[in-house]
């Protein structure tokens, strides 16, 4: 597993999953990632539903997972 800095999630613009998350999404979803002043969030790309703090999750669940897209 890659250690994801908090440098390194300041310039993601998008996380796809790569597997089922119960309650998250399925395999192949894809979350815009949206920032504000200390926290990155991902939620999806149509803007509804429940936002996720995208550290919790990888602290949760690793970083292999997510398929990270960076600006």
């Amino acid at each position: 597993m890659n250690e994801i800095t908090w440098t390194m999630l300041l310039e993601v613009k998008q996380v796809k999953l790569k597997q089922d998350l119960w309650g998250i999404g399925k395999t192949g979803d894809i979350f815009k990632v949206f920032k504000d002043s200390h926290h990155r969030f991902i939620r999806r790309n149509n803007n509804t539903g429940t936002a996720f703090y995208l550290i919790d999750l990888i602290k949760l669940y690793g970083d292999g997972i997510f398929e990270l897209e960076y600006k």
